[in-house]
């Protein structure tokens, strides 16, 4: 690798992919089960990537909320990695802040694209 190439080269975030399952609230109803995929960063942030509306944001996976009344039935941590580049970590937040009015569950994300101390809670 080259000087050049070094500098060249953005910096990747890795996150492990965690497959959450979530039914409605109110199990009187058919519960229709909902599986997506979030990501967990080596500190302990959480990023749930949008389909229709910008990403979420959480410093750990305890304040993980799913969208609605939805209530969370399981987890399952999977062997997947994904790498992120901090310029599209930046891009989302900014995107997410913008939507939604706040910065809630950023700080974790901040803390990792700064270069924080890694303490995953």
């Amino acid at each position: 690798m080259t000087i050049q190439q070094a500098f060249d080269t953005p910096e990747m975030f890795t996150a492990t992919k965690i497959y959450v399952t979530t039914a409605p609230l109110n199990q009187s109803e058919k519960p229709e089960f909902n599986t997506f995929p979030v990501y967990q960063f080596e500190n302990g942030a959480i990023m749930v990537l949008g389909e229709s509306v910008p990403d979420w944001f959480f410093d750990c996976i305890d304040e993980f909320q799913p969208n609605g009344l939805d209530v969370v039935e399981s987890w399952a941590v999977s062997d997947e990695t994904e790498d992120f580049t901090e310029e599209d970590l930046k891009d989302w937040m900014q995107k997410s802040i913008d939507y939604y009015g706040h910065a809630d569950g950023t700080a974790k994300i901040l803390e990792l694209l700064r270069g924080e101390p890694n303490e995953q809670p």
